[in-house]
């Protein structure tokens, strides 16, 4: 197995994230710095309500009996006084979506394995959060495998994705050949897209001890009634996100996420739709349904579960049911993150380190191969187009393609001409410049030209030069947003277990993985 590591200022990686692994500005915008010695510090800090553990194992005791799964082992610990948690999450993609879910799991996976040698005192449980009350299924509903895309439309799927049926699945799941049976029966097998993507990853990582939770549950939300409250009644995660939205944006920041003047959902079977107050209402969009003050204020009491936080309340959320002290992330997760230390703040719930995922590229051994045969490095396939190809022309052509020494006699003659001509006449000196450019413009022309015709010369191996690129970034995006797992699971079945000696947490570089037959 051959690694290389790409320094992430030298691929257009987030400049947010870069920033706050170097310390730079963002330090009033997190409690724990992303290290050993701070998590260590997160894990000694976190208090947890004894009482809700045993409703949440519960829970996920239920949720892994209803889907005809043996829980992992570290489920079991999860029910000690001295269990703590690294969580990640997403939304339920289909055969687990892009890369980088697999990127952020096993990070979260080792990421949990070190601190439990740091701390032996304590045990700390991976977890995966299951995001099943997201509601847009076009995010979710396909995949990419050897570049082609595989997508599932269907009319039936309305509200939180998570409570839809999979029923529909089964016959264009079998359209799809050398799907693994397993990967196949993860859907076939379920009742709902949640106890699906709970059995996948189950099938794939339940061995490494992660335990995926599924929060949409009535006995969770009831520990989150009070806060669903403060946002519906005085908006008090607005003001607080927005409070450290501006200051980002002051330090020049783009901003991931706005926060709503309500930030929660109505839910219910086929329905996610947003709460908004109109005048002295409470309105669900799209719908008939309206609340007053004291009406709402007993559904929130009775029927918490019909309440479901959007991006701004759910990581409030997480942190109030788990007793959790690191979220594992992508570029994006950190920095919406970023914009919610005041909200934990107020609320006197304790924000986690917020630890970036392990980014990675792999090529296949042909593909290195190709890279060796066309004498580049791995860093330029991470330039622009037009940037490849003109390193690469001009790298490998056999003559040269500028004139920097000729431009500077022209330079250095047409200094002398100035000379003379300011003597005689300094009116003719914007002649002689206007020349002078004329004479740099034509040899900058003959170098286009040698340029387009070097360009002639080498097109066949610029066309795999290019397609190459296209494998380290399908369109234009990082390997990890597109492609799926797929694609070299099949032919390597050792995958994931290369992927997980790799991705370990506080690497802060783009891993290429050079895979081997």
């Amino acid at each position: 197995m051959l690694v290389e590591k790409i320094s992430w200022q030298d691929i257009g990686f987030s400049q947010l994230v870069i920033d706050y692994i170097s310390k730079d500005n963002l330090k009033n915008f997190y409690t724990f710095y992303p290290s050993i010695s701070e998590l260590e510090k997160a894990i000694g800090a976190r208090q947890y309500n004894e009482e809700l553990r045993h409703v949440l194992v519960e829970v996920l005791q239920e949720q892994y009996q209803e889907s005809h799964l043996a829980p992992p082992d570290s489920l079991r610990l999860l029910a000690r006084q001295n269990a703590r948690t690294v969580t990640t999450g997403h939304q339920l993609c289909l055969m687990t979506g892009p890369l980088y879910t697999i990127y952020k799991i096993l990070t979260t996976l080792n990421l949990a394995e070190l601190l439990s040698q740091k701390n032996p005192s304590y045990c700390v449980v991976p977890i995966f959060w299951l995001a099943s009350e997201d509601h847009d299924f076009a995010e979710v509903n396909h995949f990419h495998w050897f570049g082609k895309r595989y997508e599932f439309f269907s009319s039936e799927i309305k509200g939180a994705i998570g409570r839809c049926s999979t029923s529909s699945l089964a016959n264009w799941l079998e359209s799809i050949s050398q799907l693994p049976e397993a990967w196949k029966s993860a859907y076939t097998s379920s009742r709902t897209w949640s106890e699906a993507t709970r059995k996948l990853l189950h099938h794939l990582f339940g061995k490494y001890g992660l335990v995926i939770l599924d929060a949409d549950d009535r006995r969770l939300k009831r520990y989150f009634v009070s806060i669903a409250a403060h946002d519906l009644f005085d908006h008090i995660p607005y003001k607080e996100v927005q409070c450290a939205t501006e200051e980002l944006e002051k330090l020049g920041y783009k901003i991931q996420m706005h926060p709503r003047t309500i930030n929660l959902f109505y839910i219910k079977e086929g329905l996610r739709e947003r709460i908004e107050k109109v005048e002295n209402q409470y309105h669900v969009l799209h719908t008939e349904i309206f609340f007053s003050n004291e009406q709402i204020r007993k559904e929130l009491e009775n029927y918490p579960e019909r309440f479901s936080p959007n991006v701004v309340l759910r990581p409030l959320y997480q942190e109030t049911i788990l007793p959790n002290v690191a979220y594992v992330g992508g570029p994006s997760e950190i920095a919406y993150w970023l914009q919610l230390k005041k909200m934990f703040s107020y609320f006197n719930i304790p924000m986690p380190a917020l630890v970036p995922r392990q980014s990675v590229t792999i090529l296949t051994p042909n593909q290195t191969n190709k890279l060796r045969k066309l004498e580049v490095s791995i860093r330029d396939l991470f330039l622009e187009e037009i940037s490849l190809k003109k390193k690469y022309t001009f790298q490998h052509s056999q003559i040269p393609l500028v004139f920097p020494a000729q431009k500077e006699k022209v330079t250095q003659l047409f200094a002398e001409i100035e000379s003379v001509v300011r003597k005689i006449d300094a009116s003719l000196v914007g002649l002689v410049q206007a020349e002078q450019h004329k004479a740099l413009k034509s040899i900058e022309h003959i170098e286009k030209k040698l340029e387009k015709a070097a360009e002639q010369k080498q097109e066949v191996q610029l066309k795999q030069l290019l397609h190459l690129r296209e494998k380290v970034l399908p369109n234009n995006i990082f390997q990890e947003r597109y492609d799926n797992i797929l694609s070299f699971y099949l032919n390597y079945p050792a995958i994931l277990e290369t992927l997980k000696e790799i991705c370990q947490p506080f690497v802060w570089e783009m891993i290429v993985l050079h895979l081997e037959n």
